[in-house]
């Protein structure tokens, strides 16, 4: 009877003890419940911070617009963060770009916290991204395998000799080259990129530097025209007049990211690798229909070498801007 009662308990403890199956599913379960809170939180956190983002935004927009109506004297916005005198949310920081020359005159903010980005402009809401990554893009021709516009609006461009060869971010096939002659990337026309103020940017690695060659030109007389006169980069009023080179000189043989604004006023400003290297004033109007890339409309002054990622802006991206544009944006 002894032997028995203690057979007895020893089941009873086998019973109400955890074998080591049941012990990992207990544990399994605890932590699917712990990555779904951890999921929920960050879930719940990223949304507080794009609310506080958009918040700091639209008000931001509120205390701009007052001092353009009622503390300039001529409707312009504040020159810079200093004068602006806006406030931001704990961990939000401000990048702000301004031009007053515009008509009517313009601006763009970009609020961040930590990596959550969004942007607004004038009469706007906020946009996810970044003013100078998104802000007035009317065309970007990333040339990742194919001519094909990722700003939004379609502009699919068509090939005609340029081949995929390996790109400014030493990627295979995500740039084109062009080996002179009529080879041209053709951007269609489209009315949103006729702008008298204007932005042009590029990656290009030239063969050459012993003539003067074309980036990107739009198709008719009196348009604007980015090349490079002997590796230092020129504007043109297509036909019409050659504003004065810039004072530096890109390198033959080695990936290069130049580019040009331009205003209301005349006002152009040449950039390579995010720095300015040159500026003037000296006003045409421009007229814009379809685009080339790679040689002008004469099929003359042909570019050879490589370009990658063609962006164009309807507006003045600033100098902090055009370094960004360098440093941070994938081409």
């Amino acid at each position: 009877m002894v032997h028995l009662k203690k057979r007895a308990l020893g089941q009873h403890r086998l019973t109400v003890g955890f074998t080591i199956v049941e012990l990992l599913i207990v544990i399994v379960v605890i932590g699917i419940l712990a990555a779904i809170t951890i999921v929920a939180f960050n879930g719940i956190s990223g949304r507080a911070k794009v609310a506080s983002v958009q918040s700091d935004l639209n008000s931001s927009l509120k205390t701009l617009e007052t001092f353009r109506l009622t503390t300039s004297t001529n409707e312009q916005y504040p020159v810079d963060l200093a004068a602006s005198n806006l406030k931001a949310s704990n961990g939000t920081t401000y990048e702000y770009s301004v031009d007053n020359a515009a008509k009517p005159a313009t601006f763009c903010l970009t609020a961040t916290n930590n990596g959550t980005a969004y942007y607004i402009g004038p009469g706007a809401k906020p946009k996810e991204g970044t003013c100078y990554e998104d802000f007035g893009l009317v065309g970007w021709w990333q040339l990742n395998g194919n001519p094909n516009d990722s700003s939004g609006n379609g502009i699919n461009g068509s090939v005609s000799g340029p081949t995929l060869t390996t790109g400014s971010n030493n990627v295979a096939n995500t740039a084109y080259n062009f080996a002179g002659g009529s080879d041209a990337i053709t951007i269609p026309a489209n009315s949103v990129l006729n702008n008298q103020n204007f932005t042009y940017t590029a990656w290009v690695k030239p063969s050459s530097l012993n003539a003067a060659t074309t980036v990107v030109t739009g198709a008719p007389t009196g348009s604007p025209q980015l090349r490079l006169d002997s590796g230092k980069i020129t504007l043109l009023s297509a036909g019409v007049r050659q504003f004065p080179s810039s004072s530096a000189t890109v390198a033959a043989n080695v990936w290069s990211y130049i580019g040009v604004t331009y205003n209301l006023t005349g006002t152009y400003t040449y950039y390579i690798n995010g720095v300015a290297v040159g500026s003037g004033t000296d006003y045409r109007a421009m007229t814009f229909t379809s685009s080339l890339i790679g040689r002008n409309a004469a099929a003359t002054e042909p570019f050879v070498g490589a370009i990658d990622g063609v962006r164009m802006y309807n507006r003045v991206l600033s100098a902090a801007e055009m370094l960004s544009l360098y440093t941070s944006v994938p081409q």
